[in-house]
């Protein structure tokens, strides 16, 4: 789509105890087009979220299929969402 050839494809995958409190706090005040979230408690079945250590909050930011390293730095999360 048109949409995606602008502004490419995002995805922000949350997992650990606190996942829905810290999506929120990244999203309430920006907004980027073409944004995939998904969000867990504990590892899941999804590739980015297999065999995951759940002990503490981590975020995955993936662009076009290619995934930074994780992070539990929110300040890096908004940096590397808004590129």
């Amino acid at each position: 789509t048109a949409l995606g050839l602008t502004f490419g494809h995002k995805e922000v995958v949350v997992i650990g105890p606190s996942a829905e409190i810290e999506l929120p706090t990244l999203t309430e005040r920006s907004y980027v087009p073409n944004t995939l979230f998904s969000l867990s408690h504990t590892s899941g079945q999804l590739p980015l979220s297999l065999n995951r250590s759940v002990d503490q909050t981590t975020f995955f930011i993936c662009e076009n299929g290619k995934c930074n390293l994780p992070t539990r730095d929110v300040h890096v999360v908004k940096e590397l969402w808004k590129k």
